[in-house]
């Protein structure tokens, strides 16, 4: 849900998974399936590379550290989701990816992470939309229709680089708005977080 769906990632059905059964423990199966992850689970803590860096790891959403997420039993795994850097859900930490578990449903070793302190479940929902852009040089029909969007242009996955420092966006206009509102929100080569508001004519 959130930060975690969608994005460019591996994901792992490991319910199906024949080989999930015979493994210890999340990293060691994880040793060798995806490019670019490099697991030490004989340390202690596990090590967890991920394209030079370190991978956030997070149980059913919740960040937790490399012992807890160790501790999980594979066989109440249901489904694992490598993303790639970055993750903007992962702070500091985000350059480097995310690794999120999801236990079977019923099955929940939270409780691994948070030993000691008080816990309190509080009911709460997400909702889901999907961004939409009509695309009216190709649709002319979707013009006959008054277009009052607010949000005009959506985009999570724009990268820059030293190679590439501008990047030009195409969107169309609806049918009011003389002046744009631009919120750029992302994170840095370092990893810090940024946010840029502007109005412009």
């Amino acid at each position: 849900t959130g930060l975690f769906q969608g994005g460019d990632a591996y994901q792992i059905d490991m319910e199906n998974n024949a080989v999930a059964a015979a493994t210890v423990d999340v990293f060691s199966f994880l040793t060798g399936r995806v490019a670019g992850l490099i697991v030490n689970a004989s340390t202690n803590p596990p090590s967890i590379k991920y394209r030079d860096g370190t991978p956030s790891l997070y149980l059913n959403e919740m960040l937790v550290d490399a012992v807890a997420m160790q501790s999980v039993t594979v066989s109440d795994i249901a489904y694992i989701k490598i993303i790639k850097p970055p993750f903007f859900g992962g702070g500091s930490n985000g350059s480097a990816g995310a690794i999120a578990v999801y236990t079977k449903k019923g099955k929940n070793n939270n409780d691994a992470a948070f030993r000691g302190l008080d816990k309190k479940k509080l009911a709460g929902y997400t909702i889901t939309r999907e961004f939409y852009s009509p695309d009216y040089e190709n649709n002319p029909s979707l013009k006959t229709e008054r277009d009052i969007r607010t949000t005009l242009y959506w985009n999570p996955f724009v990268l820059l680089g030293p190679k590439n420092r501008t990047v030009l966006l195409h969107f169309f206009n609806n049918d009011f708005t003389q002046k744009f509102r631009i919120d750029i929100q992302g994170m840095n080569d370092e990893g810090k977080l940024i946010c840029i508001q502007k109005v412009v004519p």
